[in-house]
């Protein structure tokens, strides 16, 4: 069970985990390491000792917004 967040009201956080992120971007954890893994979505953010992936919800939101003006083009 996820704990409850401490962030005041109206705060989102930052970094996202993999089932956060996945769901941000509307899809599945698997689906979501698929389009990490093409270079679709962002890597997770590489911080030294820390065994977690941390996702930036500004780099997947900047993300989605360039495949948005690439759908746009097309």
């Amino acid at each position: 069970m996820p704990r409850p967040s401490t962030l005041p009201a109206g705060v989102s956080p930052r970094g996202l985990n993999i089932t956060q992120a996945s769901e941000y971007w509307g899809c599945g954890p698997s689906t979501f390491k698929k389009l990490v893994k093409l270079g679709i979505a962002p890597n997770p953010i590489d911080i030294a000792g820390f065994a977690r992936n941390i996702f930036d919800r500004q780099a997947l939101d900047d993300a989605m917004t360039a495949l948005a003006r690439t759908a746009v083009a097309s």
